[in-house]
């Protein structure tokens, strides 16, 4: 049997669960005014319901339990068992300390599709590689998705630099590892909560919150004041909440303590339920923790939020204004990807006009 070898170019591309021809260039200004999500329910709780028909929580509810929810929550239920058994997948290994590396691993299969654009399976796919062809793949997720995503990726770099230094320095443990835990990823069903074509069913659930909590110790938690927002509320809050006259298209939301994003994600799951597109707002999240804040921009691709998507990694508190470095940090990376892309079709050319010349000369 021929051995598999990684996708490359728009065959890597086809597997991603984001839509190629969708835009990822910016096109909202940065906004006066921004909705802080995190304090939309106590601000829906200071204000008086001039209709007591329907009531929110009772309207909520119903959203909740409406069949297409019940059909994607199906999915959801196994996310901590998932998180733990991929949490012990990579302990088990002895890899090395830390945890880049797993939060890595489970970030790149989560920007994948279930099926691939051409009909392939694919859980099907990355579990036919060998453990070699496998790390390389994951390699290539990332270098593909700079193609389309230069300024998320950089954001996200502290949970895939770890695949530079591996190519530098083969680790056999950290590559078995990273086999062990991709398998158990996929075959624990990450592609059921992930992979989706429709942006709800991958809207669901933060599986890389999930993961950083069970891999993270209690006492770093503590210290990085990290606190899980159950699904479950944050969906409720979310519904009873978001007011599309408010959140309309081209308004901004904002989380100041965004962790993984997962107040933000129940922010655009209700958008979607009451039928509006998170794609046409701005996202604005800021984070201590460089991990969480890595994991938010993988997250922000995952739940299609859309271009406009500004992330802050720092503290917020001796900071104050987090939009303006975020928006200064976005434009220097979206510089850099163009004088890259540019430098690289200028080669293309070269290397066209000397074929030609060649062929040129042959025919002469």
């Amino acid at each position: 049997m021929a051995k598999r070898r990684p996708p490359r170019g728009q065959d890597q591309l086809d597997l991603f669960s984001f839509d190629p021809d969708e835009p990822t260039t910016p096109t909202l200004p940065k906004p006066d005014t921004t909705i802080d999500v995190s304090g939309l329910a106590a601000a829906a709780a200071a204000t008086p319901n001039p209709e007591p028909e329907p009531e929110p929580e009772l309207e909520a509810t119903a959203i909740l339990n409406s069949p297409r929810q019940q059909r994607v929550r199906v999915a959801s239920i196994p996310v901590r068992e998932l998180a733990e058994r991929a949490a012990a997948a990579w302990h088990r290994n002895h890899a090395k300390d830390g945890i880049t590396v797993p939060m890595g691993i489970a970030a790149g299969l989560a920007l994948l599709r279930r099926t691939a654009r051409d009909g392939t399976d694919v859980a099907s796919f990355v579990l036919g590689l060998s453990k070699e062809d496998l790390v390389e793949f994951h390699r290539s997720i990332w270098s593909t998705l700079w193609l389309r995503q230069p300024y998320l990726v950089e954001v996200s770099r502290p949970i895939h630099d770890w695949l530079e230094a591996l190519a530098d320095d083969p680790d056999r443990k950290v590559i078995d590892a990273v086999y062990d835990m991709t398998h158990t990823l996929i075959r624990g069903g990450l592609f059921n909560l992930t992979g989706d074509d429709d942006p709800i069913g991958r809207c669901d659930v933060d599986v890389l919150g999930m993961l950083l909590m069970v891999l993270r110790s209690e006492g770093a938690r503590g210290a990085l004041a990290e606190i899980h927002t159950p699904t479950e509320m944050a969906d409720l809050m979310a519904l009873m909440t978001i007011d599309l006259d408010v959140c309309k298209p081209g308004a901004w939301l904002t989380d100041p303590a965004a962790g993984t994003g997962g107040i933000l994600r129940a922010a655009a799951l209700a958008m979607r339920l009451k039928g509006g597109d998170p794609a046409e707002c701005g996202w604005h999240m800021a984070e201590l923790d460089p991990i969480a804040a890595a994991c938010s921009a993988v997250n922000a691709i995952v739940w299609g939020l859309g271009p406009n998507v500004l992330i802050f990694c720092g503290d917020t508190l001796v900071t104050g204004d987090t939009m303006t470095p975020a928006v200064e940090h976005r434009q220097a990376v979206l510089d850099h990807h163009h004088d890259v892309m540019s430098r690289f079709a200028a080669v293309q050319a070269i290397q066209r006009t000397r074929a030609l010349l060649a062929s040129i000369g042959a025919s002469a």
